[in-house]
């Protein structure tokens, strides 16, 4: 089979779990299908495909006034209003439409799996429609309810929407109906979306995001440091991790924060004055590897509807048990007092109280740990992978 996989974002350029699930899934798929890839453009341009490449990385750059991947890490001077301009111009953007149009005219895919469609335009969706191409989506965020993609505001998710809320998600409602087929990491997720009327004549799947499983062994003894993974933005709650641990009175307890964004500025001010608290930035995976051995539990204070929560399985897998915000799909993965605990999105007090907690109790880390590792062992990457080509073939055969 040809499968045309889009992602407004594609390795090397990778910024948070949808790029990590593209990637697997290219390098998953190639191995016996031939696969193409229509992204956007990153900093620099790629290397050019060498003939018979699988996959076959193909980037465009639709006309706007600025790339996706600018708009991502914050880079743009102009802030908030050349952002709105930026949006405006993706909502129906005819240079994308007749980019992709023309590579997939030439490509002629039996199926197209899209997993994003910011930066890349929902114009990617009439194509489809017009081309007669059988079509697959994957939610990986709120993209499709509102452009700020996290459905998070003043500081907490969204629970209303206002006037241009639901204009917009009547437009992307009647851009996006034509998809054949759609998955959704969670069924929080899912039910969320089809609350809001979308994908009324789409078949409907939800399949776990798998991970490659590792051979940890569980984690003993007495748990003292505390890991923080993620993109550091406001709507991840890194600053509620760092309030409640600034509490512990254990003076050998640690939380190590690794990832990057526009947040981190605020956290260095946050932290400055407790030198237990390390900020890491950016780690590759071999360092990252490190960390999580060292590290006996891992934070998830999000304060947005978290979709799946990819890091959460990796480091489960690792045989770190999750403090989490109850929140969005993530308590589909934890299990409160069996894998990890649930706390309630923003409640300083409530996280703080665990983290004393944890550090205190010798006995409770090897327990946490077995369970985590077991409740990894449901998503291998191969029962996903399985899954998505069980959809294919259905959506393909009509």
């Amino acid at each position: 089979m040809k499968i045309c996989i889009i992602s407004p974002l594609f390795d090397p350029w990778l910024v948070g779990g949808r790029e990590k699930y593209v990637k697997t899934l290219v390098d998953e798929l190639s191995t016996k299908h031939q696969v193409v890839v229509i992204t956007s453009r990153g900093p620099t341009s790629r290397k050019k495909n060498q003939s018979g490449s699988n996959p076959k990385i193909i980037e465009i750059r639709p006309l706007n006034i600025s790339t996706l991947y600018d708009i991502t890490r914050d880079n743009l001077s102009s802030g908030l209003t050349k952002k709105l301009l930026w949006h405006f111009l993706d909502l129906w953007n005819i240079s994308s439409y007749l980019q992709i149009k023309k590579i997939l005219k030439i490509e002629k895919p039996d199926l197209i799996h899209t997993n994003g469609i910011m930066g890349l335009s929902p114009s990617l969706f009439s194509v489809i429609k017009h081309l007669r191409i059988a079509h697959v989506h994957s939610i990986h965020d709120y993209e499709l309810i509102s452009p700020w993609v996290v459905l998070f505001r003043n500081g907490k998710s969204i629970s209303r929407f206002n006037f241009l809320d639901r204009i917009f998600i009547f437009y992307m409602r009647q851009m996006s109906s034509h998809i054949d087929s759609v998955i959704s990491p969670s069924r929080f997720t899912m039910d969320f979306h089809e609350k809001l009327g979308f994908f009324k004549n789409s078949h409907k799947y939800v399949i776990p995001n798998g991970i490659k499983l590792d051979n940890a062994k569980p984690k003993e003894g007495h748990g003292t440091e505390f890991l923080f993974i993620g993109q550091i933005i406001e709507s991840k709650g890194p600053h509620i991790a760092v309030k409640a641990f600034k509490k512990v009175a254990e003076k050998d307890a640690k939380l190590h924060i690794v990832g990057r964004g526009p947040y981190l500025d605020t956290l260095k001010q946050m932290t400055k004055d407790d030198e237990r608290i390390i900020l890491h930035g950016f780690v590759d995976d071999e360092h990252l590897d490190e960390i999580f051995n060292k590290c006996s539990y891992a934070l998830i204070p999000s304060l947005w509807y978290e979709v799946f929560g990819l890091v959460i399985n990796e480091a489960m897998s690792k045989g770190l048990p999750m403090i989490a915000s109850n929140i969005g799909g993530i308590p589909e993965l934890v299990k409160d007092g069996q894998n990890g605990f649930l706390f309630q999105p923003g409640d300083v007090d409530c996280l703080y109280h665990i983290l004393e907690t944890l550090t205190n109790d010798k006995e409770i880390l090897s327990k946490l740990s077995k369970n985590a590792i077991e409740s990894s062992k449901k998503f291998p990457i191969e029962n996903q992978m399985k899954s998505i080509m069980k959809v294919y073939a259905k959506t393909v055969s009509g």
